[in-house]
């Protein structure tokens, strides 16, 4: 997959994963509800995303192994630690969490509420970090095309 596509993949993929953080939000102020009703449809809906949440840690596991990745291609050492740091967190945050929701009843949301919004909140900083490196990247190979064409025009 050329540069461009893999570009497009990773946007296209925060774009679905913050379209899903916001339904996730959702869930989580039902869960937090004084209402038991509430909180139990909370519940469910958290469980019903359990998948999604698997899907995420897999995105990211994707960014850090995948050899054509465009972190891995243009980010120096010190930013591709500090991605790996994140994507960490991120999977224990995750783990924590789904951990805490198989032991959550209607009478006991308070955990797994404060532990899904730690998540959510990281989720967000993590997604807006990478847009930013994304969007330096993209710069940085715009440049680098200029250039090229410029070098390639004045050669011929």
């Amino acid at each position: 997959m050329d540069l461009r596509s893999r570009l497009e993949y990773f946007h296209k993929e925060h774009d679905e994963i913050l379209r899903f953080l916001n339904d996730w939000e959702s869930a989580l102020k039902m869960a937090a509800s004084d209402r038991d009703d509430e909180r139990r449809k909370g519940l469910a809906e958290l469980r019903r995303f359990e998948n999604e949440l698997l899907s995420i840690e897999e995105h990211c596991h994707a960014e850090e192994r995948t050899v054509d990745s465009p972190f891995e291609i243009y980010l120096d050492d010190v930013s591709l630690a500090r991605l790996a740091q994140e994507h960490e967190l991120l999977r224990q945050l995750s783990t924590d969490f789904l951990r805490e929701l198989r032991f959550a009843t209607v009478m006991r949301t308070t955990e797994v509420v404060g532990l899904g919004n730690a998540l959510l909140e990281q989720l967000r900083r993590h997604i807006a970090h990478e847009a930013l490196l994304l969007r330096q990247i993209e710069e940085g190979r715009a440049a680098e095309e200029k250039l090229l064409l410029r070098y390639t025009d004045s050669a011929g």
